[in-house]
C-alpha cells in the first residue's frame, strides 16, 4: 500500500535535518546551508542514462538545452550513442527549465511549487572531465541543489549582490553586478564543500558561487538539479496593476501634444484623473485578484 505524501513533507524532507520552522526563520534568503542527506533523497529522480535517453527521444523538449547538445539535436545526429560518446568525452550538459524529464522529477518540482507557493523551475546539470560552464556567478532567484550522481564541489562567496531580479528591465544592472563583482567574489570565499548523492545546497538569491567536480573525485561525471524558486516581488505586483490598468480606458488615453496645452494645465488634469482612476482600481480590489491568480498560475506551473 502506497502512503500518501503531501507537498509539505516532500519539501520538509528535502530540506532534512533541518525543520521547515528552523530554515524559513534562519536560514531562508539569510545564508547558505549544507544539508547532508542519504542518496535515497536522489533515488529514482533522475539518472545520466535517463537524461540521454530522454535528450534522444523524438518526444518534444520543453525548457532549453544548452551546449553542444543544442547543436547535435538541430543536426539531427541526437542518437543515444552519440550522446554517451559526447558524455564519455567529459562534455557538460545543461537543460535550463527541465520539464518532462521524468516524471518523478516533474512531481517533485509540483510538490515544491505548491508547498512553497512560488514558482519553481527545475535545471539540470551533467558535467564531466571538461569543466564547468559557469565561472563565479549569483543568481536572481533562491536555488535548491540536489546532488543526484557523482561529486561537486562547490564555492560559494560571502559577495553577494542585493536582491537581483530576473526580468528585462534589471538586465542591465545584473550585468553589472556580475561585472564588478566577479573577481572580488572569487577570492572572498565563505565555504568549499563537496556535495555527494543525495547532499542538497540552498543558496540564497544574490550569492555569488561556481561549482565543478572536485580534483581527484571518485566519478568522471557529475549530475545534479538545481529548483530555482521565485517568489512574486513587488516589480510583479506593479506589473500586473498594469495589466489590469490596461482594461480602463482612461489609460489608453494620449496625453495632448505640446501645441494642444502650452501651459501644461491639460495633461496635469490628465496625470489627477489617472491618480483617481488608479487609486479606484486599488480599492476596488481588482489588483489584489489578479494577483491571487498570478500567485495560483506560479504554484501550478
Amino acid at each position: 500500500m502506497t502512503v500518501a505524501v503531501t507537498p509539505e513533507e516532500r519539501l520538509a524532507a528535502l530540506l532534512a535535518p533541518l525543520e521547515l520552522d528552523e530554515f524559513f526563520a534562519h536560514t531562508y534568503e539569510q545564508k547558505p546551508a549544507v544539508l547532508r542527506g542519504s542518496p535515497a533523497r536522489a533515488l529514482g529522480l533522475l539518472s545520466l542514462e535517463r537524461l540521454l535517453e530522454r535528450i534522444a527521444s523524438p518526444e518534444e523538449i520543453r525548457g532549453k538545452i544548452k551546449i553542444e547538445v543544442d547543436r547535435l539535436r538541430r543536426d539531427l545526429k541526437t542518437t543515444l550513442e552519440s550522446l554517451r560518446a559526447y558524455a564519455d568525452e567529459g562534455q557538460p550538459i545543461l537543460w535550463d527549465a527541465a520539464r518532462g524529464v521524468t516524471p518523478e522529477l516533474d512531481a517533485l518540482t509540483s510538490d515544491l511549487a505548491l508547498a512553497m507557493g512560488a514558482n519553481v523551475c527545475p535545471n539540470v546539470y551533467s558535467t564531466g572531465s571538461a569543466g564547468s560552464p559557469f565561472g563565479m556567478h549569483c543568481d536572481a532567484h533562491e536555488v535548491l541543489a540536489l546532488q543526484l550522481e557523482g561529486q561537486k564541489q562547490w564555492t560559494i562567496s560571502n559577495v553577494r549582490a542585493d536582491r537581483p531580479l530576473d526580468a528585462p528591465a534589471y538586465a542591465d544592472d545584473l550585468r553589472a553586478e556580475l561585472t564588478s563583482h566577479t573577481d572580488e567574489a572569487a577570492r572572498d570565499v565563505l565555504m568549499q564543500p563537496v556535495l555527494e548523492p543525495g547532499d542538497v545546497l540552498y543558496i540564497p538569491r544574490g550569492v555569488f558561487h561556481c561549482a565543478r567536480i572536485p580534483p581527484g573525485s571518485s566519478s568522471p561525471r557529475s549530475l545534479h538539479v538545481t529548483f530555482g524558486i521565485q517568489p512574486l516581488t513587488g516589480c510583479d505586483v506593479l506589473e500586473t496593476l498594469m495589466q489590469v490598468a490596461l482594461g480602463d480606458r482612461s489609460f489608453r488615453v494620449f496625453f495632448p501634444l505640446a501645441p494642444q496645452d502650452r501651459d501644461g494645465r491639460l495633461a496635469e488634469e490628465q496625470l489627477a484623473l489617472l491618480e483617481r482612476r488608479l487609486a479606484r482600481l486599488i480599492e476596488s480590489g481588482a489588483l489584489r485578484s489578479a494577483v491571487r491568480a498570478l500567485e495560483e498560475h506560479g504554484r501550478r506551473r
